[in-house]
């Protein structure tokens, strides 16, 4: 942290307090009785729980780490098709929460050539965190080996499976206790939760509503047994678990009748406690006040602004998220053979050219809906 301009003095202070500190829970019934220090001269690691420079400060520590992988080479790499761009990516951080990715120099690099390169990678990244007074939890990583086969059959490109790709093949990083262990590897369509939603390389949507699911049931039990005022209700679903449901929209494609039945066990419950009979059409619950409706958001709604939302703003501040997209478009572009962007072009006469992606997803979501986004494309020769 010292090489962002914070001085030793404010470093010290601060973490000597936390690392010595008699810590009490506060709520609002006073403060616990019983306290937790720690249990020796050794102090606690960390900044703590709950620490408002919590964040800047992993950012501190995480970012030193990344500078590391790219000096060592490590990270992904690869040209746009149309224009020639160069996109890197070395991983995925949400606070504690890292995605480490390692790929080939070349498309001509099968799985089973990367995979001394992917330890090394793994063991730099736990090095790297040891080195900065953290440690991996093996039992809370995973990792999934990504390969491709051609399927004459199909007519198209499949993901190798762990029958197909190294079954034997074991990645281990430094555990807890200082031994090497080895990491869960995962199917490619075998979905598990990370950066706070349900992930794999071959999209499991089924994964996503399972785990929306359980949100909104969990929430509707908890709620079912308290005692709310009526119109406290629709409020506190607007402010609480619409907020988790909508925090991985931008990721979904779910269709509005799979959103609604999501929603169901939270309306099951809630309608009755706001004074309003539960059989009270969707539609109009999910409707704004001003079309007579309950002012609730409907949630395929706000999944659509999210996604209008990323494509508009990421590409226009040029961020690393814009980098990708702006990839992924160009690449959508060559394999329809058009000299513009695939968001101009028809969905029924040209998506069976287009690969399955988050991209494709959303343009027929967006034709289904009759709205409209322009992608400037680079001019492609033809």
């Amino acid at each position: 942290m010292m090489r962002l301009a914070i001085t030793w003095n404010a470093l010290w202070l601060m973490f000597d307090t936390l690392a010595t500190s008699t810590h009490r829970v506060r709520t609002g019934f006073g403060d616990s009785e019983a306290s937790f220090r720690p249990p020796s001269m050794i102090p606690f690691q960390g900044c703590g729980q709950g620490n408002g420079a919590g964040p800047p400060i992993w950012v501190s520590v995480s970012s030193i780490i990344i500078q590391m992988m790219v000096a060592m080479g490590f990270g992904f790499e690869c040209l746009t098709t149309i224009n020639s761009h160069l996109v890197t990516a070395q991983c995925f951080c949400f606070v504690d929460d890292t995605d480490v990715i390692e790929a080939g120099a070349s498309v001509n690099h099968s799985g089973e050539d990367i995979c001394q390169s992917v330890q090394s990678a793994a063991s730099m990244w736990a090095g790297g965190i040891s080195a900065t007074g953290g440690a991996i939890n093996p039992e809370k990583s995973f990792w999934w080996l990504i390969d491709f086969a051609w399927d004459g059959r199909k007519g198209q490109w499949t993901f190798r499976r762990k029958n197909q790709l190294l079954p034997d093949h074991r990645l281990q990083i430094s555990g807890l206790s200082g031994k090497l262990e080895s990491l869960c590897r995962l199917e490619p369509g075998e979905a598990e939760k990370t950066l706070g939603v349900m992930l794999a390389p071959l999209e499991d949507q089924k994964a996503h509503v399972t785990h929306l699911k359980g949100i909104a049931k969990r929430w509707a039990e908890q709620v079912r047994s308290g005692h709310l005022h009526k119109y406290d209700v629709i409020p506190l679903i607007k402010s609480t678990v619409m907020k988790s449901l909508e925090y991985p929209m931008t990721l979904l494609t779910l269709e509005a009748a799979t959103w609604v039945d999501i929603m169901s066990p939270v309306l099951q419950v809630c309608l009755p406690k706001a004074g309003i009979c539960r059989s009270f059409p969707p539609d109009m619950v999910l409707a704004p006040l001003k079309f007579q409706g309950l002012g609730i958001p409907h949630p395929f709604g706000s999944q659509v602004s999210k996604h209008i939302e990323t494509l508009l703003r990421h590409s226009t501040n040029k961020t690393k998220t814009g980098a990708y997209l702006e990839a992924a478009l160009q690449e959508h572009q060559l394999e329809t053979g058009t000299s513009f962007g695939i968001f101009q072009q028809d969905y029924c006469n040209t998506a069976v050219l287009a690969s399955d992606t988050w991209i494709k997803r959303v343009w027929k979501e967006l034709e289904n809906m009759d709205i409209y986004v322009a992608f400037n494309s680079p001019a492609l020769p033809l």
